[in-house]
C-alpha cells in the first residue's frame, strides 16, 4: 500500500474531479474565514480535499470502503472491499493537510458540530443519493451555506439535476455557479433557509419531477445540459413533442452536440424508436449549428427533409415551433405533393397569417407553415373534418387516407385550423394577412360573394393570392384525359369531352361540370378581382405539350368563335393582389 502512496507527487493524487470542478471549488472558498467549516462528502483519495483543506477546518465523511471502479482507476492499491482510509489519512499527512475524518454511511450519519459554511457533495448519480447525503449534513446548513455538488451539471444524471431544480423551486437552494455547456459538470448553490426549514423540505420533496412543462423556468431550466438531460429523459417516454419544445429552447453549442451523440447511442440502445430518434437527431444537429440556426433553405420542394429544416427554421421565433412540429404529419405531406405551391409562394407566407378558403383538407397548410406561416385558417364548406381521405398529388390517385383526420390534425398542430364552414360565416372581426386559393376559383358558384367577404376579412394592405385552372384549356373539365398520354380513344366519355369539347358539353345538372366549375372566363375573373383588390400579379401560365398545348386546330378555332388563343392555351392564372382601402 504505501509503495503506492508515497509517490503520489501533490499534482499526482488520483482524483475523479475535473481542473473546472477544482477551479469552482477555489471560487467558492475565496471569501471564507479561517475558522470556516468545510465538510466533504466522499472525498475518495482527497483529489478535492488537497483543495478545500487549506481554506478552512476541513471534515470528510465516508465509508471508505474501496470498490471495484476504485480499483479500474487505480490497480491493487487496495483489495475491493477494504478500507481505503489509511491511505488517504497517510496522503493528507504527507501534505501536511489536516481534516477531521468521519466514516460512516450518509443515510446514517447525522452532522454533529456547529454551522457549516461550504459542503462539496462527489458525486452522486441519482437523486436518492443526493437526498442522503444533503439531510447528513442539514443539521450545519443555514441560510448562506454554500453547496458545490459534483454532477449537479451533467445531463447523464438529469434526474438528479431535477430535484435540485425541484428545491430550488420551493426557494431552499439557489444556483450560485454552472456552466451552461457542462464543460464543469460541478453546480454551486447557496442554502436559503434555515437548517429546520431545509431538512423539511429536503424529506417531503418527491425524488421524481412531476411537472415537465414547469422544468425550463427554473433555476438550472437555461443549462444546456440539464435541457439536453431533459430532451433524453422525453425521449425515453415517448414524449416526442415535449423534446423538441426543449431544444427549441436550446441555445447553439457545439459541447453539447457533441455530449448529445454519445446520449443518442445510448438512447438507441435502449430501445427508442429509430425513427422518431433520427428525426429529433436531426433537428438537435440542426439547433446547434455552428453559428446558430442557418439560413432556411431556398427550395424546402426537394425532399422531406428540407420541409422539415424549412418548418423548424423559418418558425424560430414562433412560441408553437416545437409543439407543433410533428415530423411525420411533414413527411407525409411532402410525399403526398402538397409543399410545392408553398414553396413556390413561399415569400409572401412568411410570417403572415393564411386563410385558406376552399382548403379541401387543408394539406397544403403544412407548406404554409414550413414557409414560415404565423398560423392558418382553411374554411371549406363541403369538407367532413372527421373523415380521413384526400388526394395523392403526388401519385395522382384517387383519393386515400392520409393518416390523420382534419380534425386530429387541428387537435395536434396549434397554429393550423380546418373548419367546415364558408367564408361569409367567418366572424368579420376575423382578419388576415394574406388569403390563397389554390385551383378553387373555378369551383365557386358563388364566386363574387366569396370575393367580397374575402375582401372584409383582410388586414389593411392584406393580399390575395390565387391560381385558378382555366376551364377553357385543354384540360379545363377536371376529368380525364387530364394529360395527353392518358387518352385512351375506346372511351366514349373521353371522346365527349377531349380536344376541347368540354367547351361547349351540355351537361346534366349532377354532371361534375355542372355542379363543379363555373365556367368563368379569364377576363371576367380578372376584372371581378379589379372589384374589391389592386392586382399587382397578373401571370398567364401556358399549357405544355403534355397539358394539350399544340392541339388547338382551326376547326375548334371556328366552334368557339367568341374565345381567343389566350382562353385555350392559357392553363393557369396566377394572380396576386392587394385588398382595396
Amino acid at each position: 500500500m504505501s509503495a503506492h502512496h508515497d509517490v503520489f507527487a501533490m499534482d499526482e493524487i488520483p482524483t475523479m474531479i475535473s481542473s473546472q470542478d477544482g477551479d469552482m471549488a477555489l471560487r467558492l472558498t475565496q471569501d471564507l474565514g479561517p475558522d470556516a467549516t468545510i465538510v466533504e462528502l466522499g472525498p475518495w483519495l482527497g483529489g478535492l480535499s488537497q483543495i478545500l483543506a487549506p481554506k478552512g477546518n476541513l471534515h470528510v465523511i465516508d465509508t471508505f470502503v474501496w470498490t471495484r471502479d476504485h480499483d479500474k482507476r487505480v490497480p491493487d492499491l487496495v483489495a475491493p472491499g477494504d478500507s481505503f482510509r489509511p491511505v488517504f489519512e497517510a496522503l493528507m499527512r504527507s501534505r501536511d493537510l489536516p481534516c477531521e475524518v468521519h466514516e460512516a454511511d450518509f443515510t446514517a450519519f447525522r452532522w454533529p458540530g456547529g454551522r457549516i459554511d461550504l459542503a462539496a457533495i462527489d458525486a452522486p448519480k441519482k437523486p436518492e443519493q443526493l437526498k442522503d447525503a444533503l439531510l447528513a449534513i442539514a443539521p450545519g446548513l443555514g441560510a448562506g451555506s454554500r453547496l458545490l455538488i459534483k454532477n449537479g451539471n451533467n445531463s447523464r444524471y438529469f434526474p438528479m439535476m431535477a430535484y435540485l431544480q425541484a428545491l430550488a423551486d420551493q426557494g431552499a437552494l439557489a444556483l450560485l455557479e454552472a456552466d451552461p455547456e457542462g464543460t464543469c459538470n460541478s453546480a454551486a448553490f447557496e442554502v436559503r433557509l434555515s437548517s429546520d426549514e431545509l431538512t423539511d423540505v429536503i424529506g417531503q420533496t418527491p425524488l421524481e419531477y412531476t411537472a415537465r412543462s414547469r422544468l425550463l423556468d427554473g433555476a438550472l431550466g437555461r443549462l444546456g445540459t440539464f435541457q439536453l438531460g431533459l430532451v433524453c429523459e422525453l425521449v425515453g417516454l415517448n414524449a416526442w413533442t415535449e423534446a423538441y419544445v426543449v431544444i427549441g429552447e436550446m441555445d447553439s453549442s457545439r459541447r453539447i452536440l457533441r455530449d448529445w451523440d454519445k446520449r443518442e447511442l445510448d438512447l438507441a440502445r435502449s430501445g427508442a424508436d429509430p425513427e422518431q430518434l433520427g428525426w429529433l437527431a436531426e433537428i438537435m444537429s440542426l439547433q446547434h449549428s455552428k453559428g446558430g440556426l442557418p439560413a432556411p433553405p431556398t427550395s424546402f420542394k426537394a425532399s422531406a427533409a428540407m420541409t422539415r429544416r424549412a418548418f423548424w427554421i423559418n418558425n424560430r421565433n414562433k412560441p408553437w415551433r416545437g409543439r407543433a412540429f410533428h415530423p411525420e404529419v411533414l413527411d407525409r405531406a411532402y410525399q403526398y405533393g402538397y409543399v410545392s405551391w408553398a414553396n413556390a409562394i413561399q415569400d409572401h407566407v412568411r410570417d403572415k397569417s393564411i386563410l385558406d378558403v376552399g382548403c379541401g383538407p387543408g394539406l397544403h397548410g403544412f407548406g404554409y407553415l414550413a414557409a414560415g406561416a404565423s398560423d392558418y385558417l382553411g374554411l371549406d364548406p363541403i369538407i367532413d373534418v372527421d373523415r380521413d381521405r384526400v388526394k395523392n398529388l403526388a401519385a395522382k390517385s384517387a383519393k386515400m387516407p392520409f393518416g390523420w383526420t382534419p380534425a386530429e390534425l387541428s387537435a395536434m398542430v396549434e397554429p393550423w385550423l380546418v373548419r367546415p364552414t364558408a367564408i361569409e360565416d367567418l366572424p368579420e372581426e376575423r382578419v388576415f394577412d394574406l388569403a390563397v386559393m389554390h385551383n378553387v376559383t373555378e369551383h365557386l358558384q358563388n364566386i363574387e360573394s366569396v370575393f367580397a367577404a374575402i375582401a372584409i376579412r383582410l388586414k389593411p394592405g392584406g393580399k390575395l393570392l390565387y391560381n385558378h385552372h382555366n376551364f377553357y384549356c385543354w384540360n379545363g373539365h377536371h376529368l380525364p384525359p387530364k394529360v395527353v398520354s392518358a387518352i385512351d380513344k375506346s372511351d366514349p366519355s373521353q371522346a365527349e369531352l377531349m380536344d376541347w369539347g368540354h367547351v361547349g358539353y351540355d351537361p346534366s345538372p349532377d354532371h361534375y361540370i355542372a355542379r363543379g366549375l363555373n365556367r368563368i372566363r379569364l377576363d371576367d375573373l380578372i376584372a371581378l378581382t379589379e372589384r374589391y383588390f389592386d392586382i399587382e400579379v397578373s401571370e398567364e401560365k401556358p399549357s405544355r405539350p403534355e397539358t394539350g398545348l399544340g392541339r388547338l386546330t382551326d376547326k375548334i378555332r371556328r366552334r368557339y368563335p367568341h374565345l381567343a388563343d389566350r382562353d385555350f392555351e392559357t392553363q393557369n392564372l396566377l394572380c396576386i393582389a392587394t385588398v382595396k382601402t
